[in-house]
């Protein structure tokens, strides 16, 4: 699926979204995957219908049906990175006083950089401590994209 950001791929089975991943190779070029291109099910068709309307400012929640695959406690952080609000931000140490404690920001920062469902389960709105830009998977000019998308970002800043 092409965004305003490059293109994405969108996996389901069996009626559950299992994977939304950005298409980049190592080297940040575009990378085609071959195998299931164009194919299509009614939980593929609703999100990219929702995605499109995310990106037009139309969206605000996603209403799929996920399931994203990981360990209990990268389960738990997407469960908790779900909750943040849109056009809001929260940082590492906060999600992680809310499922463990505040010493474990690094581990809520690995399970959001193996988030299998990128802007749908929405790593973009985590923050530094100091609200400052820390990495994402689609790289920091698509993070700072979609805050602005968001209005959660200052351009200022």
């Amino acid at each position: 699926m092409a965004t305003p950001l490059g293109h994405i791929s969108l996996v389901a089975e069996k009626e559950q979204l299992l994977s939304i991943k950005w298409l980049y190779s190592s080297d940040n070029s575009l990378k085609l995957e071959a195998d299931e291109q164009g194919a299509t099910s009614k939980v593929l068709e609703q999100a990219k219908s929702q995605l499109d309307q995310y990106f037009l400012g139309q969206r605000k929640i996603f209403d799929l049906s996920l399931s994203p695959a990981g360990t209990s406690f990268q389960q738990r952080v997407w469960h908790q990175i779900g909750k943040i609000p849109y056009g809001e931000t929260a940082s590492y140490k906060e999600i992680a006083e809310i499922i463990a404690n505040k010493k474990m920001a690094r581990a809520v920062g690995q399970a959001a950089k193996s988030n299998p469902l990128i802007i749908v389960i929405p790593c973009h709105r985590l923050v530094g401590h100091s609200g400052d830009l820390t990495g994402y998977s689609g790289g920091r000019p698509a993070k700072k994209y979609l805050l602005k998308l968001e209005a959660a970002f200052d351009n200022s800043v």
